[in-house]
């Protein structure tokens, strides 16, 4: 009996675009997480150990300007070291 506008089966059955979508996201997602992972655990590693580095150099710079400070008024005070009567009291950093 043949039926008119009747669609063939077919031998798969048919997935709806959605769920081929997700499915595909699913693969891509597990495809991609192990390489990324460790990635972004080092990138956030390394974002702190920049800023731990970054209060160390403010320290130190903070440091250096101090000392700067006390020799000048050292320089004042008592004048230059022997040996450094040709030299400026204080070379400052460009």
């Amino acid at each position: 009996m043949d039926v008119p506008n009747q669609v063939p089966p077919t031998s798969q059955p048919q997935v709806p675009d959605v769920v081929r979508a997700e499915v595909m996201g699913a693969l891509i997602s597990a495809s991609i997480t192990p390489v990324l992972a460790p990635l972004v655990v080092q990138l956030e590693a390394d974002r702190q150990m920049i800023e731990r580095q970054t209060d160390t150099i403010r320290e130190q710079a903070e440091t250096i300007g101090t000392l700067r400070a006390e020799l000048a008024a050292e320089q004042a005070r008592y004048g230059p070291v022997a040996g450094q009567e040709t030299a400026s009291p204080v070379e400052t950093a460009g």
